[in-house]
Formats: structure tokens, sequence, C-alpha cells
């Protein structure tokens, strides 16, 4: 498989893993609650075939591997969810997360 398609699965993948469970902020406490994404009801499913999404850029990261970045990222399971936020030490949201994995290696990821 070509690098850059492996570019592409792995900010995939960062990504999706990255937005599963999120913590808010509760309204009474001010302490982050989790949340599981929603899934809205309906009496039948509705199926909409949606065309794949092919980035038009390509990410250089060098000789930094996907195995690599994979490793750093695992290391912040558990870091709790801060909207706009990329500190870890605080928390980060979705692109925050991918924002900061990447800077660790130093690689330019289009926000």
């Amino acid at each position: 498989m070509p690098d850059t398609i492996l570019n592409k699965l792995l900010i995939a993948t960062i990504f999706f893993a990255g937005c599963t469970d999120t913590k808010e902020p509760s309204p009474q406490s001010g302490e982050p609650v989790t949340v599981s994404p929603t899934i809205p009801l309906i009496d039948t499913p509705v199926y909409k075939p949606v065309p794949p999404v092919i980035p038009t850029t390509t990410i250089e990261t060098g000789t930094t591997s996907p195995a690599e970045i994979l490793q750093f990222a695992k290391t912040l399971i558990g870091t709790p969810y801060l909207y706009a936020s990329t500190d870890p030490e605080k928390g980060f949201d979705c692109s925050g997360f991918i924002t900061y994995v990447f800077n660790h290696f130093t690689i330019a990821v289009p926000r």
C-alpha cells in the first residue's frame, strides 16, 4: 500500500478514534462527564449512498511511520475533552488532539 494511502488511513483512524466518547463539563459542577454520541431515532431506517471523501492534499510525514504516530496517539487515551484546546494537561477536542499528535512529530496538518 503506498505511503500516501497509509497516511490518509492513519489520519482518518486517529480522527475518528479521538471523537467517539467525549467529556463535556457538567452544568452543575463544572466537572467532566462522559457523553456518548447520540443516534437519532426514526421509525424506518434511511440509507443514502454517500460517495467517499478523497483528500486532495498530501501530508508530508518525512521519515515518521504511521506506527510511530499511532503509538504516540495511544499514550493520550483518557485525556479529557476540552473545547478548542490542544493542551493534554487540560484536555482537548478532536481537532486539538489531531493537531497535538502531529505537531509532536513536526508534521503540518491543515485544519
